[in-house]
C-alpha cells in the first residue's frame, strides 16, 4: 500500500466487535464491548479526528492492518504530540474465506493465543 486510506471509524469500530476477544493494550484480554467503553484506541470519531490505514500484511489467517490515527484534541487520553498520529497495529485472525476467526486453526500452537481462541490484538505500534 503506497498511499494511507482515510477510515470511517465507525467501520472499523464494527470489524472490531465481531471479534470474539480483543488483546488491547491498556484493558487487557478483554471483549470487544469493554475495549470500546475503556480504552482510549477505541476507534471513535469523538476521539480521533481521522484514521488512516497505512499499511496492511497477510500471511496465512492472520491480517495486521497499521493506521495512523489523528487525535481530536490535544487531550486524547493518549500521550501524543498534539500534531501527530498515533500508530496503531491491529492484528485481525480470519478464517480463509475473510471471516473472523473464533477458534484457533486446527494443528496450531495456541499457548500464545487468548483464552477463547483468535482475536484481534491492537497496540501502539513501536518504531
Amino acid at each position: 500500500m503506497s498511499a494511507s486510506t482515510l477510515i470511517d471509524p465507525d467501520t472499523l469500530a464494527q470489524r472490531l466487535r465481531q471479534q470474539s476477544r480483543i488483546n488491547d493494550p491498556l484493558c487487557g484480554d478483554v471483549s470487544p464491548q469493554e475495549v470500546q467503553q475503556r480504552s482510549p484506541l477505541w476507534p471513535s470519531a469523538a476521539r480521533w479526528s481521522a484514521i488512516r490505514l497505512i499499511a496492511v500484511t497477510e500471511q496465512g489467517s492472520r491480517r495486521l492492518e497499521e493506521y495512523l490515527y489523528h487525535p481530536a484534541t490535544a487531550d486524547c487520553e493518549v500521550p501524543i504530540h498534539p500534531d501527530s498520529g498515533l500508530p496503531v497495529a491491529v492484528m485481525f485472525a480470519q478464517q480463509a474465506d475473510g471471516a473472523p476467526l473464533l477458534g484457533p486453526p486446527a494443528g496450531r500452537d495456541t499457548r500464545c493465543d487468548p483464552p477463547g481462541g483468535s482475536a484481534a490484538r491492537a497496540g501502539p505500534r513501536r518504531r
